[in-house]
């Protein structure tokens, strides 16, 4: 969790908000009926409803319904009754709130939750990140979804209850999308390692996991469907990894786009300055190489890990470091001058 907050302020990352809004997915049980007629939508079949979402939230919208053309991200602003994220490109936001739908004999869930991908994230169709997203980059999680310590799973008690949505749609986030590629055998999520699958195994949900290891919807490519994979749909006690490839592609975007998300936290947001560094070769191999304006002036440089963990220090300005001995990723120098100005460089260990 973050310890400093937009302003610099020590926080735990945490903020609580009161509001009026029941919930977030406010729509009317016979809007619903409607709209789903409207787009033939089998209810017994999830992969029926997500393949028409987009028509049954256009459909619900037109309707009225008390929806007023549903908006999925009001809990991401006060305005709509929710909170205003903190920067975006520092901050990965997530809100928690209430996004059940009345159905007459009591609420369910509309939806688990949801995210965007980064608009640099590959193999994404178009559409699926919208024009101002830095207003409303982050995720979003019903309440009954975030466990394993809910007091509240409601219907979800065995099924999504083990904290497993956020780590899902944290993947999204990351730029990972569905294992089956939201389609059939012939649609693809981009990643090698993912074997290719026709559904994801959410009807399945109810079952033991033992009984879902021989599920194959793809027999072309001789290999059973991952239903262990936390980018399906399987009941969470299932879920267990990402790929080699999933993690590369969720660490390329750390790299990239999501960088803030890593720089951002290093430091207090008032210490930067710019002290002239310079780090080569960049990538390395091996040695690293830093020049700095007025060297006589730095008290320490160190190197540290994506997490923050300092792996090297040195209380004396060194021209010279060695990370041979590194794993391949991203690591971060920093130096600070007497004055307790410090300045961050990014470091690519190839």
């Amino acid at each position: 969790l973050a310890t400093t907050d937009p302003d610099g302020n020590p926080t735990n990352g945490i903020t609580r908000t009161a509001t009026d809004v029941e919930t977030f997915t406010p729509l009317d049980f016979g809007a619903i009926l409607s709209a789903i007629e409207e787009c033939g939508i089998d209810i017994f079949d999830p992969q029926s409803l997500e393949d028409n979402l987009d028509c049954l939230l256009e459909a619900i919208g037109d309707d009225g319904g008390g929806a007023g053309g549903l908006d999925l991200d009001a809990v991401k602003s006060i305005a709509g009754g929710g909170q205003d994220p903190w920067d975006t490109k520092r901050y990965l936001n997530i809100w928690v709130a209430n996004m059940s739908v009345d159905l007459g004999t009591g609420a369910a869930p509309f939806i688990l939750g949801f995210a965007y991908p980064p608009m640099e994230a590959p193999n994404w169709p178009e559409g699926q990140v919208p024009a101002n997203l830095e207003d409303v980059d982050g995720v979003v999680l019903h309440y009954e979804a975030v466990g394993p310590n809910n007091p509240n799973p409601g219907s979800l008690a065995g099924l999504n209850d083990q904290g497993r949505t956020a780590v899902h749609e944290v993947g999204h986030y990351l730029g990972l999308r569905h294992i089956w590629g939201d389609g059939d055998c012939t649609m693809d999520d981009g990643i090698s390692d993912t074997p290719d699958a026709d559904s994801n195994a959410q009807q399945m949900s109810a079952v033991a996991c033992e009984t879902m290891h021989t599920k194959d919807t793809c027999l072309e490519d001789d290999l059973p469907d991952m239903i262990e994979n936390y980018m399906d749909y399987s009941i969470e006690s299932c879920q267990n990894i990402f790929t080699v490839e999933q993690i590369q592609l969720m660490r390329a975007m750390l790299t990239g786009p999501r960088a803030g998300l890593v720089e951002g936290q290093l430091s207090d947001v008032n210490d930067f300055a710019d002290l002239g560094l310079n780090v080569f070769p960049n990538p390395t191999s091996g040695k690293v190489n830093i020049s700095i304006e007025q060297s006589q002036q730095i008290s320490q440089i160190s190197i540290l890990d994506i997490s923050g963990k300092t792996l090297v220090i040195k209380n004396q300005f060194v021209a010279q470091v060695d990370i041979s001995d590194f794993q391949k990723g991203v690591y971060f120098l920093k130096v600070i001058n007497k004055e307790g100005q410090q300045q961050i460089q990014r470091i690519i260990k190839n």
